[in-house]
């Protein structure tokens, strides 16, 4: 009843957040009241919050496969959209391993697989350092990532893989045969400084073995 009405500004924003009801809709995952919404002619599908995110963004990031259907199905939403951080839809969803959304995203072939956020983390090293091995696999399956890319701190994917103990993404990422294993960060620690660092023994033993069969061997 209340869309029914035309004096209601389908596209009003909070004070606080500078959210739409579409943002907040797409945020909590709604699909049918996502489905009212984008049924009013009138309404800013790609509406930028305070933050910079539109409801793409809050779609991907939340894991809302349905959703992020329904908003890309309208053709009218910029797939690559940066917020004020730098992160796209993309970013997003690999940082919350948010595999199907990621699958959508990478579909519509209109996304920067490779793009950096505000700290030069790209949607890799996100989903890397949450250990999420599908997305990981996915991402290395576009062959369109620098594999060993390099944040505004110098850590690369397999840095915070190894840092945080995810062994299955440390031997995607050794497989590919594209990473630096003896690389540094700003701090001037390895891959397996920081393994050692946290106790991961299981990684620790694979970056070990992997520097002795470099040729020449490395010291890691």
């Amino acid at each position: 009843l209340l869309l029914a009405t035309e004096e209601v500004d389908v596209d009003s924003k909070d004070d606080k957040y500078g959210q739409t009801p579409l943002s907040w809709a797409a945020r909590g995952g709604h699909e049918v009241v996502v489905k009212l919404l984008l049924a009013m002619e009138k309404v800013d599908v790609d509406s930028k919050d305070k933050y910079g995110r539109t409801p793409l963004s809050w779609a991907a990031g939340g894991g809302h496969e349905a959703v992020v259907k329904l908003l890309l199905a309208t053709e009218k939403v910029d797939v690559d959209s940066k917020d004020k951080y730098g992160q796209t839809p993309l970013s997003w969803a690999a940082g919350g391993g948010h595999e199907a959304v990621v699958k959508l995203l990478l579909a519509t072939e209109k996304v920067d697989v490779d793009s950096k956020d505000k700290y030069g983390q790209t949607p890799l090293s996100w989903a890397a350092g949450g250990g999420h091995e599908a997305v990981v696999k996915l991402l290395l399956a576009t062959e369109k990532v620098d594999v060993d890319s390099k944040d505004s701190e110098g850590q690369t994917p397999l840095s915070w893989a190894a840092e945080r103990g995810h062994e299955v993404v440390v031997k995607l990422l050794l497989a590919t045969e594209k990473v630096d294993v003896d690389s540094k960060d700003s701090d001037g620690q390895t891959p397996l400084s920081l393994a050692a660092k946290g106790g991961h023994e299981a990684v620790v033993k694979l970056l070990q073995s992997r520097c002795l069969a470099s040729s020449p061997p490395t010291t890691c």
